[in-house]
């Protein structure tokens, strides 16, 4: 009878539900991998959880440009773009699921305004019962395509009035992409038509779950030359992110794709400021008299801060 080889199993927890599994033959002798031998994962084969379900419940004309976000280990909220839904060409719709498949609230539109299209949504959870949507708005803010954002509720109630994320509005910006950074602020990429003065290039901005600015906007890749486009942005810490773009001719033939990562640095507040004692000694009251009856003399106007 042929020996069986002595294998050392290894069971990796992926997630709940979900496992690997690595086998590697294991030579006793020299507690050692002998020369040529494999080592075989096999992770556990996917099972179907719940039959594919339609997310959108109006189904006229085209809904499209889908994107989820989980906000819990049993729900997640689906955005995605509606055309002609809202009366006014496309619009932004969402709804929440829970794990099973059962909508856990109605759809509901994303956008406020409703003049011609609002498109290319992106989504990303804040909390378990909090999610930022992003998407483009054509003409809202007067010149092209805008960037536009608001916060809601695993509810779908409307937690901000939406707010343009975009500060520069020549031109088109367009093509966002979101990310949580904490349970209260996220970050924004986008592209900017000519901001840069040379066609195409990404920008990012900082928010707070209240829709305040935390940062100026600013731009992301520092090679300007043609087209930089189609930004993607993902959280790496509470205050670093990366963001990866593709750009055109950088590479030296068409296409590629480039990254960069940023930090948040904190600006002092009042709190942060530290506070001095000021002693006033005799000499110091002279020279302050003296200063102050110079200054009436010349009528000059001495601010103290």
């Amino acid at each position: 009878m042929k020996k069986l080889t002595e294998v050392l199993v290894i069971l990796t927890i992926l997630f709940t539900g979900c496992f690997a599994v690595s086998i590697i033959p294991w030579n006793q002798s020299n507690l050692s991998l002998n020369e040529g031998d494999q080592i075989l994962t096999n992770l556990g084969e996917a099972s179907r959880v719940i039959s594919e379900t339609r997310a959108n419940t109006y189904t006229t004309s085209s809904q499209a440009k889908p994107c989820v976000s989980w906000l819990t280990a049993t729900t997640f909220v689906i955005a995605w773009q509606s055309e002609g839904q809202d009366t006014s060409d496309w619009g932004v719709y969402a709804k929440v699921f829970s794990s099973t498949g059962a909508s856990l609230t109605g759809e509901f539109q994303v956008n406020s305004y409703i003049t011609s299209l609002q498109t290319n949504p992106s989504v990303c959870r804040l909390t378990d019962t909090t999610f930022v949507v992003a998407w483009q708005s054509t003409g809202q803010d007067t010149d092209g395509l805008g960037v536009y954002a608001n916060v809601f509720s695993s509810t779908g109630a409307n937690l901000t009035n939406e707010f343009r994320v975009n500060t520069y509005i020549t031109n088109d910006q367009s093509s966002p992409s979101v990310d949580r950074l904490t349970d209260t602020t996220f970050v924004v990429a986008w592209q900017s038509t000519g901001q840069d003065t040379n066609e195409l290039g990404v920008y990012a901005n900082v928010f707070s779950s209240t829709g305040a600015n935390l940062t100026n906007e600013f731009r992301v890749n520092t090679y300007i030359t043609n087209e930089q486009s189609n930004p993607s942005v993902s959280r790496l810490t509470d205050t670093t992110f990366v963001v990866a773009w593709q750009s055109t001719g950088q590479d030296g033939d068409l296409d590629g794709c480039y990254f960069s990562s940023f930090t948040l640095q904190k600006v002092p507040s009042d709190q942060d400021i530290p506070s001095f004692e000021i002693v006033y000694s005799f000499a110091g009251l002279v020279l302050i008299m003296a200063v102050l009856l110079l200054a009436k003399r010349k009528n000059d106007i001495i601010i103290v801060k």
